[in-house]
Protein backbone atom coordinates (compact mmCIF):
# COMPACT_ATOMS: atom_id res chain seq x y z
CA UNK A 1 0.00 0.00 0.00
CA UNK A 2 1.97 2.89 -1.19
CA UNK A 3 -0.15 6.13 -1.07
CA UNK A 4 1.14 7.70 -4.34
CA UNK A 5 0.13 7.98 -8.05
CA UNK A 6 0.09 4.32 -8.29
CA UNK A 7 -2.05 3.39 -5.44
CA UNK A 8 -4.89 5.22 -7.70
CA UNK A 9 -5.42 1.72 -9.65
CA UNK A 10 -6.95 0.11 -6.19
CA UNK A 11 -9.69 2.66 -5.61
CA UNK A 12 -12.73 1.80 -5.46
CA UNK A 13 -15.39 3.46 -2.89
CA UNK A 14 -13.01 5.57 -1.53
CA UNK A 15 -10.21 4.29 -0.55
CA UNK A 16 -6.95 1.88 -1.06
CA UNK A 17 -6.22 -1.52 -0.07
CA UNK A 18 -3.25 -2.34 2.53
CA UNK A 19 -0.89 -4.73 0.90
CA UNK A 20 2.10 -5.04 3.01
CA UNK A 21 3.33 -8.11 1.52
CA UNK A 22 4.32 -5.94 -1.36
CA UNK A 23 7.18 -4.77 0.24
CA UNK A 24 8.69 -7.96 -0.11
CA UNK A 25 8.89 -7.11 -3.58
CA UNK A 26 10.24 -3.66 -3.08
CA UNK A 27 11.67 -3.13 0.67
CA UNK A 28 11.18 0.40 1.65
CA UNK A 29 12.07 2.01 5.18
CA UNK A 30 10.78 2.27 8.52
CA UNK A 31 10.35 6.03 7.45
CA UNK A 32 8.80 5.00 4.57
CA UNK A 33 6.74 2.23 5.69
CA UNK A 34 5.05 4.22 8.07
CA UNK A 35 4.23 7.28 5.64
CA UNK A 36 2.40 4.44 4.10
CA UNK A 37 0.33 3.15 6.84
CA UNK A 38 -0.41 7.08 7.95
CA UNK A 39 -2.01 8.19 4.37
CA UNK A 40 -4.37 5.22 4.80
CA UNK A 41 -5.64 6.85 7.86
CA UNK A 42 -5.34 10.17 6.28
CA UNK A 43 -7.38 9.23 3.13
CA UNK A 44 -10.17 7.43 5.29
CA UNK A 45 -10.53 10.50 7.50
CA UNK A 46 -10.17 12.67 3.99
CA UNK A 47 -7.78 14.85 5.40
CA UNK A 48 -4.27 15.82 3.23
CA UNK A 49 -1.55 13.83 3.20
CA UNK A 50 2.67 14.11 1.50
CA UNK A 51 5.01 12.20 0.61
CA UNK A 52 8.73 13.08 -0.88
CA UNK A 53 9.70 11.31 -4.18
CA UNK A 54 13.06 11.49 -6.49
CA UNK A 55 14.58 11.11 -9.55
CA UNK A 56 16.89 7.90 -8.77
CA UNK A 57 19.41 6.94 -12.40
CA UNK A 58 16.06 8.13 -14.38
CA UNK A 59 13.58 6.38 -12.22
CA UNK A 60 10.93 7.69 -9.85
CA UNK A 61 10.82 6.44 -6.43
CA UNK A 62 8.55 7.23 -3.45
CA UNK A 63 8.49 4.81 -0.09
CA UNK A 64 11.45 3.51 -1.28
CA UNK A 65 9.73 1.97 -4.59
CA UNK A 66 10.37 2.28 -8.30
CA UNK A 67 6.58 3.65 -8.99
CA UNK A 68 6.45 2.09 -12.96
CA UNK A 69 7.28 -1.18 -11.91
CA UNK A 70 4.77 -1.05 -8.45
CA UNK A 71 1.91 0.30 -11.56
CA UNK A 72 3.07 -2.91 -13.48
CA UNK A 73 2.36 -5.18 -10.60
CA UNK A 74 -0.72 -3.67 -10.01
CA UNK A 75 -1.52 -4.26 -13.83
CA UNK A 76 -0.44 -8.08 -12.93
CA UNK A 77 -2.65 -8.24 -10.62
CA UNK A 78 -5.77 -7.06 -11.52
CA UNK A 79 -6.04 -8.78 -15.25
CA UNK A 80 -8.89 -10.33 -15.89
CA UNK A 81 -10.56 -8.60 -12.85
CA UNK A 82 -12.77 -5.42 -11.98
CA UNK A 83 -10.31 -2.37 -12.26
CA UNK A 84 -8.18 -3.96 -14.54
CA UNK A 85 -8.51 -1.18 -17.49
CA UNK A 86 -8.02 1.30 -14.45
CA UNK A 87 -4.87 0.19 -13.87
CA UNK A 88 -3.67 0.29 -17.26
CA UNK A 89 -4.77 3.65 -17.16
CA UNK A 90 -2.87 4.68 -14.23
CA UNK A 91 0.15 2.64 -15.42
CA UNK A 92 0.22 5.26 -18.63
CA UNK A 93 -0.10 7.87 -16.04
CA UNK A 94 2.80 6.93 -14.00
CA UNK A 95 5.24 6.51 -17.15
CA UNK A 96 4.23 9.57 -18.53
CA UNK A 97 5.24 11.49 -14.91
CA UNK A 98 8.81 9.57 -14.81
CA UNK A 99 9.28 10.69 -18.08
CA UNK A 100 8.69 14.39 -17.61
CA UNK A 101 10.41 14.28 -14.10
CA UNK A 102 13.88 13.05 -16.11
CA UNK A 103 14.05 16.90 -18.13
CA UNK A 104 11.75 18.46 -14.95
CA UNK A 105 13.04 22.13 -13.52
CA UNK A 106 13.57 23.59 -10.03
CA UNK A 107 9.95 25.08 -9.67
CA UNK A 108 7.86 23.04 -12.14
CA UNK A 109 4.38 21.53 -11.23
CA UNK A 110 2.53 18.16 -11.75
CA UNK A 111 -1.24 18.25 -11.29
CA UNK A 112 -3.11 14.61 -11.40
CA UNK A 113 -6.63 14.86 -11.28
CA UNK A 114 -8.32 11.35 -9.73
CA UNK A 115 -11.82 10.37 -9.81
CA UNK A 116 -13.18 7.30 -8.76
CA UNK A 117 -13.63 4.93 -11.07
CA UNK A 118 -16.77 4.14 -12.98
CA UNK A 119 -19.48 2.70 -12.10
CA UNK A 120 -20.01 0.84 -14.93
CA UNK A 121 -16.29 -1.02 -14.05
CA UNK A 122 -17.83 -1.64 -11.01
CA UNK A 123 -16.11 0.80 -8.42
CA UNK A 124 -19.09 1.12 -6.45
CA UNK A 125 -22.48 3.33 -7.18
CA UNK A 126 -22.54 7.24 -6.78
CA UNK A 127 -23.58 7.69 -3.35
CA UNK A 128 -21.65 5.38 -1.47
CA UNK A 129 -18.44 6.75 -0.34
CA UNK A 130 -16.23 7.37 -2.78
CA UNK A 131 -13.25 10.15 -3.19
CA UNK A 132 -12.03 12.32 -5.91
CA UNK A 133 -8.49 12.93 -5.37
CA UNK A 134 -6.22 16.40 -6.47
CA UNK A 135 -2.33 15.79 -6.68
CA UNK A 136 0.30 18.75 -6.79
CA UNK A 137 4.02 17.50 -7.36
CA UNK A 138 6.15 20.74 -6.44
CA UNK A 139 9.03 19.76 -7.98
CA UNK A 140 12.95 21.16 -7.14
CA UNK A 141 16.17 20.75 -8.79
CA UNK A 142 19.57 20.96 -7.10
CA UNK A 143 23.19 20.09 -8.35
CA UNK A 144 20.83 17.86 -11.61
CA UNK A 145 19.06 16.11 -8.49
CA UNK A 146 15.51 15.99 -9.17
CA UNK A 147 13.30 15.45 -6.05
CA UNK A 148 9.60 16.22 -5.88
CA UNK A 149 7.05 16.89 -2.62
CA UNK A 150 3.09 15.34 -3.17
CA UNK A 151 0.70 16.60 -1.36
CA UNK A 152 -2.62 14.62 -1.87
CA UNK A 153 -6.18 16.48 -1.25
CA UNK A 154 -8.64 14.01 -0.70
CA UNK A 155 -12.61 15.34 -0.95
CA UNK A 156 -15.70 14.16 -1.40
CA UNK A 157 -16.18 12.79 -4.88
CA UNK A 158 -17.07 15.56 -7.94
CA UNK A 159 -17.69 15.35 -11.24
CA UNK A 160 -15.37 15.19 -14.25
CA UNK A 161 -16.45 18.54 -15.10
CA UNK A 162 -15.85 19.83 -11.96
CA UNK A 163 -12.82 18.62 -11.99
CA UNK A 164 -11.26 20.01 -15.69
CA UNK A 165 -13.32 23.12 -14.72
CA UNK A 166 -11.10 23.88 -11.51
CA UNK A 167 -8.05 23.52 -13.57
CA UNK A 168 -9.34 25.47 -16.70
CA UNK A 169 -10.45 28.57 -14.39
CA UNK A 170 -6.79 28.59 -12.78
CA UNK A 171 -4.15 27.26 -16.39
CA UNK A 172 -6.29 27.65 -19.08
CA UNK A 173 -3.28 29.29 -20.62
CA UNK A 174 -1.04 26.83 -20.13
CA UNK A 175 -3.48 23.81 -20.80
CA UNK A 176 -4.84 24.42 -23.71
CA UNK A 177 -3.32 21.17 -25.14
CA UNK A 178 -4.22 18.91 -23.14
CA UNK A 179 -7.94 20.34 -22.62
CA UNK A 180 -8.17 20.02 -26.20
CA UNK A 181 -6.64 16.28 -25.90
CA UNK A 182 -7.86 14.46 -22.69
CA UNK A 183 -10.77 11.91 -22.57
CA UNK A 184 -13.23 13.13 -20.31
CA UNK A 185 -12.99 9.82 -17.92
CA UNK A 186 -12.16 8.67 -14.84
CA UNK A 187 -9.19 6.76 -16.82
CA UNK A 188 -8.54 9.66 -19.34
CA UNK A 189 -7.70 11.83 -16.56
CA UNK A 190 -5.04 9.80 -14.40
CA UNK A 191 -3.60 8.59 -17.40
CA UNK A 192 -2.75 12.36 -18.50
CA UNK A 193 -1.27 14.03 -15.39
CA UNK A 194 -1.04 18.16 -16.15
CA UNK A 195 3.03 19.20 -16.27
CA UNK A 196 3.47 23.17 -15.85
CA UNK A 197 6.74 24.62 -16.14
CA UNK A 198 8.01 26.98 -13.58
CA UNK A 199 5.97 30.15 -13.75
CA UNK A 200 3.89 31.51 -10.67
CA UNK A 201 2.66 28.22 -9.08
CA UNK A 202 2.27 28.65 -6.04
CA UNK A 203 -0.33 31.44 -6.16
CA UNK A 204 -1.96 29.30 -8.52
CA UNK A 205 -2.44 26.27 -6.29
CA UNK A 206 -3.39 28.94 -3.69
CA UNK A 207 -6.14 29.96 -6.04
CA UNK A 208 -7.25 26.06 -6.85
CA UNK A 209 -7.49 25.32 -3.73
CA UNK A 210 -10.13 28.21 -2.85
CA UNK A 211 -12.15 26.75 -5.48
CA UNK A 212 -12.00 23.43 -3.15
CA UNK A 213 -13.38 25.23 -0.09
CA UNK A 214 -10.08 25.90 1.95
CA UNK A 215 -9.06 29.46 2.74
CA UNK A 216 -5.68 28.78 1.08
CA UNK A 217 -2.77 26.85 1.45
CA UNK A 218 -1.71 27.84 4.34
CA UNK A 219 -4.71 25.57 5.46
CA UNK A 220 -3.52 22.84 3.21
CA UNK A 221 -0.67 23.12 5.42
CA UNK A 222 -2.19 23.20 8.85
CA UNK A 223 -3.98 20.29 8.28
CA UNK A 224 -1.07 18.06 7.25
CA UNK A 225 0.30 19.03 10.56
CA UNK A 226 -2.78 18.87 12.60
CA UNK A 227 -5.20 16.59 10.60
CA UNK A 228 -4.42 13.69 13.12
CA UNK A 229 -6.16 15.33 15.73
CA UNK A 230 -9.91 15.07 17.28
CA UNK A 231 -11.02 17.81 18.56
CA UNK A 232 -12.77 17.84 22.13
CA UNK A 233 -10.39 13.91 22.11
CA UNK A 234 -7.05 14.97 23.70
CA UNK A 235 -5.83 11.12 23.45
CA UNK A 236 -6.54 11.32 19.71
CA UNK A 237 -3.15 12.39 18.55
CA UNK A 238 -1.07 10.36 20.35
CA UNK A 239 -3.49 7.07 20.05
CA UNK A 240 -3.14 7.62 16.10
CA UNK A 241 0.65 8.03 16.24
CA UNK A 242 0.88 4.68 18.99
CA UNK A 243 -1.35 2.94 16.75
CA UNK A 244 0.60 3.96 13.13
CA UNK A 245 3.79 2.78 14.80
CA UNK A 246 2.56 -0.37 16.32
CA UNK A 247 1.45 -1.64 12.91
CA UNK A 248 4.77 -0.38 11.34
CA UNK A 249 7.46 -1.78 13.56
CA UNK A 250 4.89 -5.36 13.08
CA UNK A 251 5.26 -4.89 8.88
CA UNK A 252 8.97 -4.56 9.33
CA UNK A 253 9.25 -7.28 11.75
CA UNK A 254 7.51 -10.08 9.04
CA UNK A 255 9.70 -7.99 5.90
CA UNK A 256 12.69 -9.30 7.86
CA UNK A 257 10.84 -12.53 7.90
CA UNK A 258 9.93 -12.73 4.60
CA UNK A 259 6.45 -13.49 5.80
CA UNK A 260 3.96 -12.54 2.83
CA UNK A 261 0.81 -14.23 3.85
CA UNK A 262 1.42 -13.16 8.04
CA UNK A 263 1.98 -9.41 6.32
CA UNK A 264 -1.14 -9.60 4.31
CA UNK A 265 -3.07 -10.47 7.97
CA UNK A 266 -1.27 -7.70 9.13
CA UNK A 267 -2.96 -5.45 6.66
CA UNK A 268 -6.56 -6.50 7.45
CA UNK A 269 -5.74 -5.96 10.81
CA UNK A 270 -4.61 -2.51 10.22
CA UNK A 271 -7.66 -1.88 7.95
CA UNK A 272 -10.26 -2.76 10.25
CA UNK A 273 -9.05 -1.13 13.64
CA UNK A 274 -7.95 2.13 11.30
CA UNK A 275 -11.09 2.25 9.85
CA UNK A 276 -12.86 1.93 13.37
CA UNK A 277 -10.07 4.68 14.55
CA UNK A 278 -11.19 7.17 11.63
CA UNK A 279 -14.97 6.58 12.40
CA UNK A 280 -14.33 7.83 15.56
CA UNK A 281 -15.59 4.26 17.29
CA UNK A 282 -12.14 4.68 19.92
CA UNK A 283 -12.63 8.38 20.73
CA UNK A 284 -10.92 8.62 24.10
CA UNK A 285 -9.23 5.41 24.40
CA UNK A 286 -4.97 5.67 25.56
CA UNK A 287 -2.59 4.85 23.72
CA UNK A 288 -2.33 1.36 25.32
CA UNK A 289 -5.94 1.19 24.60
CA UNK A 290 -5.19 1.17 21.33
CA UNK A 291 -2.41 -0.90 20.87
CA UNK A 292 -4.05 -3.69 22.78
CA UNK A 293 -7.36 -3.53 20.24
CA UNK A 294 -5.04 -4.05 17.26
CA UNK A 295 -2.65 -7.00 18.66
CA UNK A 296 -6.27 -8.56 19.49
CA UNK A 297 -7.67 -7.87 16.16
CA UNK A 298 -4.82 -8.75 14.23
CA UNK A 299 -3.68 -12.13 16.02
CA UNK A 300 -7.48 -13.15 15.83
CA UNK A 301 -7.45 -12.79 12.08
CA UNK A 302 -4.31 -14.44 11.90
CA UNK A 303 -5.63 -17.13 13.85
CA UNK A 304 -8.78 -17.25 11.97
CA UNK A 305 -6.62 -17.58 8.62
CA UNK A 306 -5.06 -20.93 9.89
CA UNK A 307 -8.18 -22.32 11.20
CA UNK A 308 -9.85 -21.90 7.83
CA UNK A 309 -7.21 -23.66 6.48
CA UNK A 310 -7.22 -26.80 8.61
CA UNK A 311 -10.14 -29.75 8.91
CA UNK A 312 -10.82 -32.02 11.15
CA UNK A 313 -7.35 -33.13 13.70
CA UNK A 314 -5.82 -30.27 11.65
CA UNK A 315 -8.13 -27.63 13.30
CA UNK A 316 -7.98 -28.88 16.85
CA UNK A 317 -3.56 -29.36 15.64
CA UNK A 318 -3.63 -25.90 15.33
CA UNK A 319 -5.99 -24.35 18.12
CA UNK A 320 -3.95 -26.17 20.10
CA UNK A 321 -0.74 -24.91 19.02
CA UNK A 322 -1.56 -21.32 19.96
CA UNK A 323 -3.36 -22.61 23.37
CA UNK A 324 -5.36 -19.78 25.15
CA UNK A 325 -5.08 -17.73 22.10
CA UNK A 326 -7.58 -19.46 20.29
CA UNK A 327 -10.30 -18.84 22.92
CA UNK A 328 -9.60 -15.14 22.91
CA UNK A 329 -9.23 -15.29 19.23
CA UNK A 330 -12.76 -16.89 19.02
CA UNK A 331 -14.14 -13.89 21.17
CA UNK A 332 -12.81 -11.68 18.96
CA UNK A 333 -13.93 -12.72 16.16
CA UNK A 334 -17.21 -12.56 17.32
CA UNK A 335 -16.86 -9.08 18.11
CA UNK A 336 -15.60 -8.08 14.41
CA UNK A 337 -18.83 -9.45 13.60
CA UNK A 338 -21.04 -7.93 15.17
CA UNK A 339 -19.69 -4.43 14.93
CA UNK A 340 -19.18 -5.01 11.17
CA UNK A 341 -22.81 -5.89 11.14
CA UNK A 342 -23.86 -2.77 13.20
CA UNK A 343 -21.48 -0.20 11.81
CA UNK A 344 -22.36 0.59 8.92
CA UNK A 345 -19.50 3.86 8.49
CA UNK A 346 -17.43 0.86 9.04
CA UNK A 347 -18.73 -1.28 6.45
CA UNK A 348 -18.07 2.00 3.80
CA UNK A 349 -14.69 2.16 4.45
CA UNK A 350 -13.87 -1.87 4.21
CA UNK A 351 -16.14 -3.51 2.10
CA UNK A 352 -15.32 -2.09 -0.83
CA UNK A 353 -12.07 -3.38 -1.55
CA UNK A 354 -9.91 -2.16 -3.78
CA UNK A 355 -10.98 -3.19 -7.79
CA UNK A 356 -13.55 -5.17 -6.55
CA UNK A 357 -12.32 -8.44 -4.85
CA UNK A 358 -10.20 -9.80 -1.80
CA UNK A 359 -9.45 -7.54 1.54
CA UNK A 360 -12.26 -6.86 4.02
CA UNK A 361 -14.83 -7.47 1.31
CA UNK A 362 -13.83 -11.51 0.42
CA UNK A 363 -13.41 -11.77 4.88
CA UNK A 364 -16.89 -10.76 4.95
CA UNK A 365 -19.11 -11.78 1.59
CA UNK A 366 -17.38 -14.80 1.03
CA UNK A 367 -18.01 -16.57 4.20
CA UNK A 368 -14.62 -16.33 5.80
CA UNK A 369 -15.64 -14.33 8.95
CA UNK A 370 -18.27 -16.47 10.01
CA UNK A 371 -16.15 -19.58 9.89
CA UNK A 372 -14.59 -18.41 12.53
CA UNK A 373 -17.72 -18.52 14.34
CA UNK A 374 -17.43 -22.11 14.71
CA UNK A 375 -14.32 -22.29 16.31
CA UNK A 376 -15.97 -22.16 19.78
CA UNK A 377 -17.36 -25.84 18.88
CA UNK A 378 -13.71 -26.49 18.35
CA UNK A 379 -12.73 -25.86 21.47
CA UNK A 380 -15.31 -27.23 23.35
CA UNK A 381 -14.11 -30.97 21.99
CA UNK A 382 -10.17 -29.99 21.63
CA UNK A 383 -9.38 -32.31 24.58
CA UNK A 384 -11.58 -34.87 23.51
CA UNK A 385 -9.81 -34.49 20.01
CA UNK A 386 -5.95 -34.15 21.48
CA UNK A 387 -6.66 -37.88 23.33
CA UNK A 388 -8.53 -39.21 20.38
CA UNK A 389 -11.27 -39.44 22.30
CA UNK A 390 -14.74 -37.59 21.48
CA UNK A 391 -15.69 -37.05 25.12
CA UNK A 392 -15.09 -34.70 27.87
CA UNK A 393 -16.45 -33.71 30.79
CA UNK A 394 -15.91 -30.93 33.43
CA UNK A 395 -13.93 -33.44 35.52
CA UNK A 396 -11.83 -34.64 32.73
CA UNK A 397 -8.35 -32.59 31.70
CA UNK A 398 -5.43 -32.27 29.24
CA UNK A 399 -2.40 -31.11 28.49
CA UNK A 400 -1.33 -28.99 25.53
CA UNK A 401 2.18 -29.45 25.65
CA UNK A 402 4.94 -26.17 24.96
CA UNK A 403 2.26 -23.53 25.15
CA UNK A 404 3.18 -19.65 25.45
CA UNK A 405 1.03 -18.40 28.55
CA UNK A 406 -0.12 -15.12 27.82
CA UNK A 407 -0.12 -13.87 30.98
CA UNK A 408 3.53 -15.03 32.29
CA UNK A 409 4.91 -15.48 28.71
CA UNK A 410 6.50 -18.67 30.11
CA UNK A 411 5.87 -21.87 27.93
CA UNK A 412 4.44 -24.44 29.45
CA UNK A 413 2.12 -27.88 29.78
CA UNK A 414 -0.95 -25.79 29.94
CA UNK A 415 -3.94 -27.94 31.79
CA UNK A 416 -7.31 -28.01 29.64
CA UNK A 417 -10.71 -28.71 30.86
CA UNK A 418 -13.99 -28.43 29.63
CA UNK A 419 -14.42 -25.19 31.29
CA UNK A 420 -10.83 -23.56 30.91
CA UNK A 421 -7.28 -23.69 29.95
CA UNK A 422 -4.91 -23.26 33.07
CA UNK A 423 -1.40 -21.73 33.08
CA UNK A 424 0.72 -24.39 35.56
CA UNK A 425 3.18 -21.75 36.64
CA UNK A 426 1.52 -18.44 37.14
CA UNK A 427 -2.05 -20.10 38.17
CA UNK A 428 -4.10 -18.21 35.67
CA UNK A 429 -6.25 -19.33 33.81
CA UNK A 430 -8.60 -18.30 30.86
CA UNK A 431 -12.63 -19.05 30.67
CA UNK A 432 -13.27 -21.39 27.33
CA UNK A 433 -16.23 -20.40 24.99
CA UNK A 434 -19.67 -21.69 25.22
CA UNK A 435 -20.84 -21.94 22.09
Amino acid sequence: MKECFVSLESRERGHTDIEFSDYLRYPGSIAEIRAGVESWLREAIITPFSYDGAIENGRFFAFGQGMVEMAEHGLVERIGQVGEHRAEADLIGIRKIEEWLNTAEDGDLIILLSPPGSEEEGFGKHGQRRLSFTQFGFVTKEEQKVSIRMVSLPEKEISIDTHIRRVEEIWSDEIKEWLDAVERSDRGLVSNPIFISGGNTKSKVESYVRLMGKLGWSQVENELEKGLEIQNDPESLARRNSLIGSITFQVARYIEEKDASRLNNIGLAARYVMAREATNKYRGWTQNQINKEYEEVERALWIKKLVSARNGIGVAAELLSHGVYSIVANNTIRRIQLELANERDVQELLLGSSCGGGGFGALWEGGGLSRMGSIGNYMDSLAGIAKGKNESTSSESSTMKCVKCPFCHETVDAIVTSEAIKCPSCKKEAKRSSG
